[in-house]
């Protein structure tokens, strides 16, 4: 998410422009979805699904959770409804 809202043009493992370390944020996030699915914490199956009805629409039913829509893939990359 950071990168996104950065002033870094490129993903790289630091950024060039801010010195942001990707790399760390990626280990940090990929620590806590796997700690998550072990401990069975609602939130981490929360993003699964929506995750999951993004990618896989035609295997399950993507719902909105609390305030964040759900994207739907419509072929139209970045759009959302």
């Amino acid at each position: 998410m950071r990168f996104t809202l950065s002033k870094d043009l490129a993903l790289q493992r630091q950024g060039t422009a801010t010195k942001i370390d990707y790399e760390d944020d990626f280990n940090t996030n990929l620590k806590y979805l796997i700690i998550g699915c072990s401990e069975n914490k609602v939130s981490v199956k929360e993003i699964f699904h929506i995750w999951n009805g993004y990618f896989f629409p035609s295997k399950s039913k993507p719902t909105t959770v609390g305030l964040a829509p759900v994207m739907k893939n419509t072929g139209n990359h970045g759009s959302m409804s």
